[in-house]
């Protein structure tokens, strides 16, 4: 989404499985909005929003194309040390709780 001082943020979701969304986009394109907590209040919101569990992109191959970056999981892992997603090694997957 374009706005008009040159912030673009990606943010997509796709179904992984019944009531779980996961988040298969995420990235801010202007270096001036990084790292002021937009990412983990779109995953929040869209939390709310949807009344659906958010879960993140895992690096394991698991036939869904998808990958998680080193940005993505810090956006993770600070929402579980809020205690707000909890982290599935299995899955190598965050979850919303």
């Amino acid at each position: 989404n374009m706005h008009k001082d040159g912030f673009i943020n990606d943010f997509q979701l796709r179904e992984l499985k019944e009531g779980v969304l996961r988040v298969s986009d995420m990235y801010i394109h202007n270096d001036a909005y990084k790292g002021i907590g937009l990412s983990a209040k779109l995953i929040l919101s869209a939390k709310e929003f949807l009344n659906k569990t958010i879960s993140s992109s895992s690096n394991q191959e698991l036939g869904l194309n998808q990958t998680r970056s080193r940005d993505a999981t810090k956006v993770w892992e600070k929402l579980k040390l809020k205690g707000l997603v909890r982290y599935e090694k299995e899955e190598d997957r965050y979850y919303t709780i």
